[in-house]
């Protein structure tokens, strides 16, 4: 008693005082500068699949008719635009018409989207924090969640209104509930990762093999406890009907308009199975998705990662086969298809982080030292492992708050042409065998509007190929823009008429205008399907691709 009057447990724990600080510092990370590049997106897969389907809900209803992704961060978003949550948003959902004002400016609906984004992610991190707490302990807890708060792809990921982020919650959940299924067979913890698994595949399908993390728990328990095989296997059935219906409740017209999701599925499977995106080269999937590791992950993070599953393994291997079973089979699986993307492999983010914190509290607990020595050591040993991502996430927060090079290419038309100027935008298809090109012309002045063209099929549906250049000219195109991503992509394709067509363009043409992003002297890196679009390498110093305008010899 006398020693607790001396020292007195403070008011707020130590370990809640380091997640509000890797919260918080993992938030500024994300938040900061969120509105890059609007009121454009120009990011395809934000632009298109979930900020317009819950803003078309104000017009069309509850059903967002598309279901390639999960519904679950298209309602929360729609909420958070009724509700007129955060800031941005005050007064829309009392628009007399929200998606007209989306159509209009949909600035404050993308911003809502991508902090959506990144409170998702600190949620995953919280979630991270308590599994690890749950399953070893407060510190391996603290350093799975600092790993996971500040890995580059996650973060990334965070500031774009995507679902992915959103995976990342229901995992360790569905981890926790299966090794408690292991070690205790309660239907409860059955039913909690059958919750966590619901969750998961409400944002991101593939997530859903975290069910065999269950899976592989029940096997084990009925070796272990053969007498008991009916217990364990109601278990396993209630697990998966929780999580069916915590789906349901995520994607409720999935089962309801069943006919259009099995095809958008069937649609999605086929396309990564069967359907390389244009420049992605012909390497091995499994390389690709270990490449992605260190710089997505980071390297040293990544053998950190790979330790603690060793330790798990010597330790625990029953354990240890239910909480490895799911990245292995993910990784697995994802470098069995055609079309690899660094973030299909982010739910297994959170496992990771966890075997990360196993392996730096394993490695301090070797130390002959005292308890204060081996938490500062622990603390050091973390921020040596974050170091690479967190260097990372600093630069390109940063620069994120720079002019978008696309942006800027917008404005010098705006300014600089009148008003029905045709512009040509070559741009990479999603098919391996197309590279198509997209014609704009310059709308108004007063509002600065690039818009699309009446598309020309003869224009727009025929691969690159040099005799575009004398089409170009026929139909008054004189201006051509040129991206790195989309020329990167068409010479990284291989086929030869692309190329044929940048250098013939090149030849029979002069540069009117140029916006580049990277440092000036810095080596520009080659392209990258995935590095070159999160601006990855430490060249950039603003967000988007070297731009070039360039106009047509000879044309009029």
């Amino acid at each position: 008693m006398l020693d607790r009057l001396r020292h007195p447990r403070p008011a707020v724990p130590l370990e809640a005082s380091l997640l509000a600080l890797v919260l918080a510092a993992g938030l500024v990370l994300r938040l900061r500068h969120n509105d890059y590049g609007l009121p454009y997106s120009y990011v395809a897969d934000e632009n298109t699949h979930f900020t317009v389907h819950a803003a078309r809900m104000f017009d069309e209803g509850p059903n967002p008719g598309y279901f390639r992704n999960p519904s679950a961060f298209t309602y929360l978003l729609h909420g958070l635009l009724r509700l007129g949550a955060l800031g941005p948003l005050s007064g829309v959902a009392d628009a007399p018409d929200p998606y007209r004002a989306f159509l209009l400016d949909p600035t404050p609906f993308f911003v809502t989207g991508r902090t959506l984004a990144a409170l998702l992610c600190a949620v995953a991190v919280v979630a991270v924090y308590a599994v690890g707490r749950r399953l070893w302990g407060t510190r391996e807890g603290l350093v799975a969640a600092a790993a996971l708060a500040f890995a580059f792809l996650p973060v990334a990921y965070s500031r774009m209104a995507l679902t992915d982020t959103g995976a990342l919650i229901g995992v360790p959940i569905a981890l926790l509930g299966a090794v408690r299924a292991l070690e205790g067979g309660r239907l409860r913890a059955f039913a909690l990762s059958g919750a966590g698994a619901g969750v998961a595949i409400g944002f991101k399908y593939t997530s859903g093999s975290v069910l065999l993390a269950l899976l592989v728990a029940a096997i084990v328990a009925l070796r272990r406890r053969p007498a008991r095989w009916r217990r364990t296997l109601v278990g396993l059935a209630v697990g998966a009907v929780v999580a069916a219906l915590v789906f349901t409740l995520t994607t409720p017209f999935f089962f309801a308009d069943l006919g259009a999701s099995l095809d958008n599925l069937a649609n999605q499977a086929e396309i990564i199975a069967g359907q390389q995106k244009v420049g992605q080269g012909a390497g091995s999937g499994f390389a690709y998705y270990l490449d992605t590791l260190g710089w997505g992950f980071g390297i040293a993070a990544g053998v950190a990662a790979l330790a603690g599953a060793v330790v798990l393994l010597r330790r625990d291997p029953a354990r240890a086969a239910v909480v490895l079973v799911f990245p292995v089979f993910l990784l697995v699986y994802l470098s069995s298809q055609a079309r690899f993307f660094a973030r299909y492999l982010l739910p297994i983010y959170p496992v990771l982080a966890l075997l990360c914190g196993v392996a730096l509290v394993a490695a301090v607990d070797l130390l002959r030292v005292g308890t204060r020595a081996r938490v500062a050591a622990l603390v050091l040993l973390t921020l040596l492992v974050v170091a690479q991502p967190l260097a990372a996430d600093v630069r390109t927060m940063r620069l994120l708050g720079r002019e978008h090079t696309l942006s800027a290419a917008r404005q010098h038309l705006a300014r600089s042409y009148p008003r029905g100027t045709r512009v040509e935008l070559p741009q990479g298809a999603t098919r391996t065998d197309r590279i198509v090109s997209q014609s704009w012309y310059l709308d108004t002045h007063g509002d600065r509007r690039v818009r699309r063209f009446p598309e020309d099929p003869q224009l727009t549906a025929n691969r690159l190929k040099p005799g575009h250049v004398d089409r170009f000219r026929r139909t008054g195109f004189c201006l051509v823009m040129t991206t790195s991503l989309d020329e990167g992509r068409a010479r990284a394709s291989g086929r030869p008429e692309a190329r044929a067509y940048y250098d013939r363009l090149a030849r029979e043409s002069r540069v009117v205008f140029v916006a580049d992003p990277f440092e000036p002297g810095a080596a520009r890196p080659p392209f990258h399907y995935d590095r070159s679009y999160l601006y990855a390498s430490p060249a950039y110093e603003r967000p988007g691709p070297l731009v070039r305008m360039r106009r047509l010899d000879r044309c009029a």
